[in-house]
């Protein structure tokens, strides 16, 4: 709750207020703190909970549990009243002395070995990136969605306005809104289809989207993946496998490519679309921000867009650490 998007960066995480701490106790770990604005986090029966071993030192001691929604310790505090986007509830999760068996550690230091030697922070800033690009890339999809939802709902109004005895659609400074709509539905799908593509080609999906794996789970049937194939790759020996593959240097040198392209991608989508809805807006008129319209709808839906998954201006930050700072001292130096 204190550390804000702090959490989002490594390097912003030495100055962040963790909160939330892992206590190693016989037999796995306890979990004692909270957390806030967790998507489905009152619906999940499963949840994927970061903590700390030593707060003071998040990035050396972060560990990652699979929490189950009936473990004894955890609990659904507020569900927050959300403005837009309500198909997808915000909850605070509180945990108190949670117990965590070690079989539901996900992700602990001790994972370096699994890394090829790499040291932990390394390990842990590509994990963290991986997630970051596709959520991010969600996001601009999301993004994309309304700023088309905005752009044809507009047109929709306009097909039967008319001013002073002219339709509307013939006066110039309305073409020249609809034509600003459209280009920024057409941006925001360009730079969310770079991102899906540069997580295809050099991300987290590559190796999903390889031509082996892709075979394997269009000409397996479902029940032969889920009984023989499912087995197989929650083995410790496929995830040592899949985690030194993962930690290349030449796959690593791609993690600045594919986490600026996600936070270009978020960025520019979801500009895109809060500047679709208020055109929209100002194009429909007074009829726009009834409640219960569509319009209505779709503008306080894209309110979020800006500020989850990082801020934009955090994500603007990201694209300059990542492709055109000089050298690491200028990476979030103040």
């Amino acid at each position: 709750p204190n550390a804000g998007t702090d959490v989002e960066e490594q390097a912003l995480m030495r100055r962040g207020h963790m909160g939330c701490a892992a206590t190693r106790v016989p037999g796995g770990y306890e979990l004692n703190g909270s957390k806030i604005f967790i998507s489905c986090g009152s619906m999940s029966a499963f949840t994927v909970v970061t903590a700390f071993a030593d707060l003071a030192r998040p990035v050396e001691t972060q560990m990652s549990f699979l929490v189950r929604r009936d473990n004894p310790g955890m609990a659904v505090g507020r569900t927050e009243r959300k403005l837009g986007q309500k198909a997808c509830p915000a909850a605070e999760l509180v945990f108190t002395r949670a117990f965590v068996a070690e079989a539901d550690v996900v992700f602990a230091p001790d994972a370096v070995d699994a890394g090829g030697g790499l040291p932990f922070g390394a390990v842990h800033d590509t994990l963290l990136s991986d997630v970051l690009c596709l959520s991010r890339a969600g996001v601009a999809n999301i993004a994309t969605g309304v700023a088309a939802a905005a752009f044809e709902l507009a047109r929709e109004h306009l097909a039967g306005a008319t001013f002073q005895g002219a339709p509307l659609r013939r006066y110039e400074w309305v073409q020249t809104k609809l034509a600003r709509m459209h280009r920024n539905v057409e941006v925001a799908r360009l730079v969310a289809l770079e991102s899906a593509r540069a997580n295809d080609l050099w991300g987290p999906n590559q190796d999903l989207s390889a031509r082996s794996a892709a075979f394997l789970m269009r000409a397996l049937p479902r029940p032969v993946q889920r009984l023989v194939l499912g087995p197989l790759l929650a083995t410790a020996a496929f995830r040592r496998a899949a985690m030194r593959r993962r930690f290349t240097p030449e796959r690593l040198a791609q993690v600045a490519r594919v986490s600026a392209a996600a936070s270009l991608a978020k960025t520019v989508a979801s500009e895109a679309a809060t500047e679709n809805c208020r055109i929209a807006m100002q194009l429909v008129g007074a009829e726009a921000s009834a409640r219960g319209a569509r319009l209505e709808k779709v503008a306080r839906d894209a309110l979020l867009l800006e500020i989850y998954e990082g801020s934009n201006r955090i994500n603007d930050l990201n694209v300059y650490n990542r492709l055109l700072a000089a050298d690491a001292s200028e990476v979030f130096a103040r």
